[in-house]
């Protein structure tokens, strides 16, 4: 989860760099901002402050690519046992447990290691739990319904990607529990400008240990890049993943942009942070998406808070791609949003 100033640099969405292959009709004419009850200036003031934002070219994604801090590389090695210990978890859960929300959330998640960043955003009565196992940057309360959404949506996916993994918690867990409930994986990808942490890099062995067993082999793949980049770009066009969880560059520009990437391959996308004060770009495009993705998708949200903790945080938003869209009508635009294009050159 990226929530800080670094804003890479992505492509227009409109005009000379149309390196995607397609688009909905309305991401060619959606303006950043639906003036709503912010009102005109503020509407303006809010599309200057996304155009003066520091950006570089998205082929210079190899050198602002990272690496892991010695501190939270040894941190991690240390908790490499305990992506086994997961996995067997994960694996042994019974179906009855699997769609228990309150046993999901109070027991198992808990249990499963939770992240020990941003303390002001964290509930304290799951303090124990911070900083251990697989390091979950997630509120139990919204991950545990999510999943037991996820247990009967999870069948037909064939490739899982995952852009903004981090240290790779909510990426392990993913790709057992969509195995655990019948879904048969061909490849998972996790995608991150972070190297590769020693969670992921365990898990990664494990799948690989188990491709010569009785098991179904599954294909995995860390690419270490923005998700701007032509690698990342590759990728998506030769695997199309069906199942994208987007928690990568929290601003507007850089959210939209990971949404256009995989919208036309997924048939389930999964925004992050679509409730959360501190990313307040990606809770504005939870609702643009809501309102201009309504005629190709369905929404389910899982935005459950904690009242031990001081405002609103995370969220969990996910699309559906619908059976049969709705047939997009461009006498709707104006209803649909009242500005003019998202990334507009003028204006």
């Amino acid at each position: 989860m990226i929530c800080g100033n670094t804003k890479p640099r992505i492509p227009s969405i409109t005009g000379r760099q149309r390196y995607f292959d397609r688009r909905p009709a309305w991401a060619y004419d959606l303006k950043i901002i639906q003036r709503g009850s912010q009102g005109r200036d503020q509407a303006k003031a809010n599309r200057q402050a996304i155009r003066s934002a520091r950006v570089f070219s998205i082929y210079d994604h190899a050198r602002h690519a990272v690496g892991l801090s010695e501190t939270r590389r040894a941190k991690l090695e240390r908790h490499r046992r305990c992506v086994s210990k997961a996995v067997d978890a994960i694996r042994s859960l019974t179906p009855q447990q699997c769609s228990d929300v309150a046993f999901l959330e109070h027991e198992f998640i808990p249990s499963l290691g939770l992240n020990d960043e941003e303390s002001h955003e964290q509930p304290t009565e799951l303090s124990r739990y911070f900083g251990a196992g697989l390091h979950l940057w997630q509120y139990p309360s919204q991950l545990a319904p999510y999943l037991v959404w996820l247990s009967g949506n999870a069948g037909a996916v064939k490739c899982y990607m995952e852009i903004g993994c981090r240290w790779g918690g909510t990426f392990i867990l993913t790709v057992e529990w969509l195995r655990k409930n019948g879904a048969e994986l061909n490849a998972v990808v996790a995608v991150d400008p972070i190297d590769q942490s020693p969670l992921i890099d365990e898990y990664f062995k494990l799948l690989q240990s188990e491709a010569g067993s009785a098991g179904h082999a599954v294909a995995t793949l860390y690419v270490h890049a923005l998700s701007t980049s032509v690698d990342v770009l590759n990728v998506i066009k030769r695997l199309q993943p069906d199942f994208v969880f987007i928690d990568g560059d929290h601003s507007l520009k850089g959210a939209i942009t990971d949404h256009m990437l995989v919208r036309d391959y997924a048939r389930i996308i999964v925004h992050h942070d679509i409730v959360s004060q501190s990313c307040r770009d990606t809770m504005q495009l939870w609702s643009i998406l809501k309102e201009l993705e309504r005629h190709d998708f369905k929404f389910c949200e899982f935005t459950e808070q904690y009242k031990s903790v001081h405002g609103s945080y995370l969220g969990i938003g996910v699309m559906q791609k619908l059976s049969a869209p709705v047939q997009w009508n461009k006498n709707e635009r104006s209803a649909d949003v009242t500005e003019g294009a998202i990334f507009a050159d003028n204006g």
